[in-house]
């Protein structure tokens, strides 16, 4: 199997172009390994063909919650707007203090509007966690995972430790 970094990648956009209606393939050594013909990406010679693309996530929104946590936080008011159109990939939380006695738990809610929201976790179990003496915890299993352009981002503190409150969380929501 060969390997190949297909260097046209970022700019398969521009395919639409007459001028750019197949795209040759070679290895590093320039072997013709066949071509992609139309814009929908017909693959000649694909058991010759392994194309190797980043999948790049970044961070698109989070939130830091000072001081010790409690689940009446008026952190709980901030909405995140979505710039783009975002697929879930994973939620990450931390703290400074790590809770004890009970994990502390959050739920994370993809909202049309500011005030009008709904839960990505309809199974509660998967809402991010951070473990008994833990300092850091993350979800990567959620119901709803398309956040629409447009869209906010909400959190809701839901269990912030029994002993001990966990304190000065940080929420990342992580998009591919």
């Amino acid at each position: 199997m060969r390997r190949v970094v297909l260097a046209f990648a970022l700019v398969i956009p521009f395919l639409a172009h007459p001028a750019f209606a197949s795209v040759k393939i070679e290895d590093l050594d320039g072997k013709d390994l066949g071509h992609i013909q139309n814009i929908v990406g017909d693959w000649t010679k694909r058991d010759e063909v392994t194309a190797i693309m980043p999948t790049f996530a970044a961070p698109t929104t989070g939130i830091f919650c000072g001081s010790t946590l409690s689940t009446a936080m008026n952190c709980e008011n901030f909405r995140g707007r979505i710039p783009v159109p975002c697929t879930l990939d994973r939620v990450d939380l931390t703290v400074t203090t790590a809770p004890t006695g009970a994990a502390l738990i959050v739920d994370v809610n993809e909202c049309s509007t500011p005030t009008s929201c709904g839960t990505v976790f309809s199974t509660q179990a998967n809402r991010p966690q951070i473990a008994v003496s833990a300092l850091s915890g993350s979800s990567t299993t959620f119901n709803d995972t398309s956040i629409a352009l447009g869209s906010y981002i909400g959190f809701d503190i839901d269990q912030v430790g029994s002993t001990v409150a966990g304190s000065n969380l940080t929420v990342t929501v992580v998009c591919q």
